[in-house]
């Protein structure tokens, strides 16, 4: 009667059929990438899901086996992808949580590229990598018939059917998705660039161009006659020859008809057959077995083991614990409640809403009426058990995403150190608390640091050549001497370095020289001042030694000395240091075994003790590696240019000289230092 009514179809509201959105295509290859997982699946490993990626202007599929669905398992893949390809302009996903990750954004935005994500409850926005999932396991489907292997085997036949699928004209682009990404057909397993199923005479499926009706068919079946990788000599249905292009062609086989069949068919086909009569170590492929796609369609609902109250009244299809996760706090935790509920309380409450009745407070509030009060609503939260005093106000919800935010950094921090296999257990053990106890007692007896904070002297004692002349007039020996020995009195007290060999031991001693030298002299480094503190306490700054005759020197030096004081590095992490450099695999050694091992044990101890102590830096070790790094360029550079002052007249000697490398070792090779001064240090390691 309404469709008959005059009245009716003058008054109903006319329809506008909304015009057809302009969408942003893409105009090369590799411009925009659509992506979206599929599983799970059944599997032989632990790769349950696969990453589909599909160019959009070529169709051509890329497909990664992965073990789950997380932010960093989708960033390996495209970083895989774009060593290969180089970077896209545009990736469109679903709203995946892997998608959504605050991670995959930066890691697009620092790589340039745009990313853009369906609307909620909309999976057609993301429809040509939907639509892939389903083709892609519908050609691993056919393959693992073919092989009559379970679908737990699909890692096996998945190159298989992507050859397949890349290799199949596209009746969007008339092309296959190959040649569309590459602009060059694809080689076949013959060899050329013909198909194979093109190499011999054979049905295959022609694209139709024109059509007199909408149902007519796409293609029609032909048979090929000869084929070339351009054109094909087909003939028609009607008993016509002629050619056409080969991007107008399509295999045609067994394989083709049997992609349209639903499962119930394949179910039934069975059932009409009788039992299948499999081989030993085969089985049957069950229908149930085939995962559907990933969304799933069940209704939302508690679970049934948990027998708790039910909000009937408000409560809808969107179950979900009602706790303080989300902001919203009840008195008896131990119930449900909608989301929407939630929101509305908690909106309520922290913006201090009134609401009024009309009705005198007497609404029937239930799922369909529940928006028509909100004054009645809201009793009936309270009714129920919702707790207003529990609700987070501005601060504490600050409070609580930061703390969140901390602990995604801890766990990221702990994931990253646990894959590179620096993370340690968080108390030393015993052995290497006693070794690191004995270095440290070493260093600060045998290194004592004079801090005396007076202005600079080195601008008068160009003036006043008595004492510190007469005192450079003595030999250099003489002067370097209660330095060697406390060197080597450090040496000494080192666990494991008196059971090196004897030559081992003055050959470390003297290649350590002039890296423990500019060690020491960074350690008398005033920070504020950008000053260096000499042995007699005199304080002087870099312009200051440049005019010394050690230029090529002073800048490295105070460089070093200033990076090292931003490490802030404690007593205990300067004496392991020194002890590091003192043993190090240097050329020359007769039993550069042992002397690995105890280097790789006083690494291994000084690792351990900073990720101890540096919980909150792990890069500080690293630094630390680098500052070695750092000593030993100096150290290689500018030995050579320190070696140049003639030694064989005392007084050419720069005084400013010896007062910096004054209670420091001696340099770090006995080749032109006087004779007392290499032998004083060959006899004072021989008495280890």
């Amino acid at each position: 009667m309404t469709a008959s009514c005059r009245i009716c179809a003058k008054c109903k509201p006319r329809f506008y059929k909304p015009q057809k959105a302009h969408l942003i295509k893409a105009t090369q290859p590799f411009e925009r990438l659509n992506i979206d997982f599929k599983g799970p699946l059944p599997s032989t490993n632990k790769n349950i899901y696969f990453l589909t990626i599909i160019d959009e202007f070529s169709r051509f599929p890329f497909v990664f086996p992965c073990s789950d669905m997380t932010s960093s398992t989708v960033i390996q893949c495209l970083c895989h992808l774009f060593a290969l390809f180089g970077m896209p302009s545009y990736i469109h996903s679903d709203r995946g949580s892997a998608f959504m990750s605050k991670e995959l954004r930066d890691f697009l935005t620092s790589k340039g590229i745009a990313s853009s994500r369906t609307t909620s409850y909309n999976p057609q926005g993301n429809g040509q990598a939907e639509r892939y999932n389903g083709t892609i396991w519908k050609a691993i489907t056919l393959a693992l018939e073919a092989r009559s292997l379970p679908p737990k085997y699909w890692q096996e036949v998945l190159q298989d059917a992507l050859h397949s699928i890349r290799s199949l004209l596209s009746t969007a682009t008339n092309v296959t998705p190959h040649e569309r990404f590459f602009s060059f057909p694809r080689k076949s397993a013959t060899g050329c660039s013909v198909p194979s199923w093109l190499c011999n005479p054979g049905p295959a499926l022609l694209k139709r161009h024109v059509r007199l009706h909408k149902t007519d068919p796409l293609v029609d079946e032909v048979e090929v006659i000869q084929a070339n990788p351009q054109y094909a000599h087909v003939r028609l249905s009607d008993g016509r020859e002629t050619t056409v292009s080969v991007r107008h062609l399509a295999p045609i086989g067994e394989a083709t008809p049997r992609l349209e069949k639903s499962t119930d068919q394949m179910e039934s086909s069975i059932g009409d057959n009788g039992p299948v009569e499999l081989e030993q170590g085969q089985e049957l492929i069950d229908s149930n077995e085939v995962p559907s796609l990933r969304r799933s369609q069940r209704p939302r609902r508690p679970p049934d083991r948990l027998d708790l109250p039910r909000l009937d009244v408000i409560s809808d299809s969107a179950w979900e614990t009602y706790r303080n996760r989300n902001n919203v706090a009840v008195a008896n935790s131990m119930f449900y409640c909608t989301s929407a509920c939630k929101g509305f309380f908690r909106r309520t409450i922290q913006k201090t809403l009134t609401y009024y009745c009309k009705w005198n407070e007497e609404c029937i509030i239930d799922k369909t009426t529940r928006n028509q009060c909100q004054q009645c609503r809201y009793k009936k939260c309270l009714a129920m058990g919702m707790a207003p005093d529990l609700v987070l106000n501005e601060s504490q919800r600050k409070a609580k995403r930061r703390l969140i935010q901390e602990n995604r950094e801890k766990r990221s921090r702990e994931e990253l150190l646990r894959q590179s296999g620096l993370l340690f257990s968080s108390r030393l053990t015993e052995m290497e608390e006693s070794l690191i106890q004995s270095i440290v007692l070493a260093h600060q007896e045998t290194n004592q640091l004079y801090r005396r904070h007076s202005e600079s002297s080195y601008g008068r004692d160009s003036d006043e050549p008595d004492a510190k002349r007469q005192r450079t007039a003595k030999p250099i020996a003489e002067i370097m001497a209660p330095s060697i020995v406390k060197v080597v009195e450090f040496a000494k007290r080192i666990p494991g370095f008196k059971e090196l060999d004897s030559q081992d031991q003055v050959l470390l001693l003297k290649s350590c020289c002039m890296e423990i030298m500019c060690l020491r002299m960074a350690q008398r480094y005033e920070a504020e001042e950008q000053k260096l503190v000499l042995s007699t306490g005199v304080k002087v700054s870099r312009e200051e030694l440049k005019g010394s005759g050690l230029n090529d020197l002073v800048e490295p030096i105070f460089d070093f000395a200033a990076g090292l004081c931003k490490l802030d590095l404690t007593d205990t992490e300067m004496a392991l240091l020194a002890a590091v450099l003192l043993i190090a695999d240097r050329p020359g050694l007769h039993n550069s075994q042992s002397v690995e091992t105890l280097q790789d044990v006083l690494l291994g101890a000084f690792q351990h003790y900073v990720n101890v102590t540096r919980p909150k830096t792990p890069v500080h070790w690293a630094k630390i590696l680098m500052k070695i790094t750092d000593l030993r360029t100096i150290s290689g550079r500018h030995t050579e240019n320190i070696m140049r002052i003639k030694l064989d007249n005392y007084k050419d000697i720069p005084p400013i000289f010896l007062e910096m490398f004054q209670d420091c070792p001696t340099f770090d090779s006995a080749e032109g230092l006087p004779t007392d001064t290499s032998q004083q240090m060959e006899a004072a390691a021989v008495q280890t």
